[in-house]
C-alpha cells in the first residue's frame, strides 16, 4: 500500500536537474541557460556529472558554467563511465524536492527505455514520471519526487 502523499504545490518546487555530460559543449550551455530562464527561482541546482573521458573543451565549458552560476555543481563521474551510472551518481547528490533528468546532447532515450526507471522508482522516489518531447531536446525530462 502506498502512503498518502502530501500535495507539492508549484511554489514549493525546489528543482534539482541531473545532467550527465560526455563531450558536449554548446548544448550544455544552452540547456543550463534554458533551465535558468524557464524555471527561474524554482531551480535549486544543476548537477553536471561529467565523464572522465570527456574532452578538455567539454570540461572547460562545465567548469565555466559552475564559476558563472552558483546553482551549477560539477562532479566527475567516479564509477564505470556511462549515462546510467552518471544519472545514479547525480541522483545521490540532489538537494531538491523535484528532480529533473535531462540529456546534454538531445539524443538520449527515455529512462524507462534504458531500464533505469525501474531500478530507481522502488528505492529513490515516491513518484517517478518520464516524458519525452522528441522535437525539442531541451524539454526532454524525467521527474522524480523523492
Amino acid at each position: 500500500m502506498c502512503p498518502a502523499l502530501e500535495p507539492l504545490y508549484l511554489d514549493d518546487f525546489r528543482i534539482s536537474v541531473v545532467l550527465p555530460v560526455y563531450s558536449e559543449t554548446r548544448t550544455v550551455r544552452q540547456i543550463v541557460d534554458w533551465l535558468g530562464t524557464h524555471l527561474g527561482a524554482r531551480l535549486l541546482e544543476v548537477i553536471i556529472v561529467i565523464s572522465p573521458r570527456s574532452s578538455a573543451d567539454s570540461q572547460a565549458v562545465c567548469s565555466d558554467l559552475a564559476r558563472e552560476d552558483q546553482r551549477v555543481r560539477v562532479f566527475e563521474q567516479q564509477e564505470n563511465p556511462g549515462v546510467g551510472r552518471a544519472f545514479r551518481e547525480g541522483y545521490a547528490r540532489v538537494r531538491g524536492n523535484v528532480v529533473l533528468s535531462m540529456d546534454s546532447d538531445g539524443e538520449m532515450e527515455s529512462i524507462w527505455d534504458m531500464g533505469i526507471g525501474n531500478r530507481i522508482a522502488p528505492f529513490d522516489s515516491t513518484f517517478l514520471f518520464d516524458s519525452i518531447d522528441r522535437e525539442h531536446a531541451t524539454t526532454r525530462i524525467s521527474v522524480a519526487l523523492p
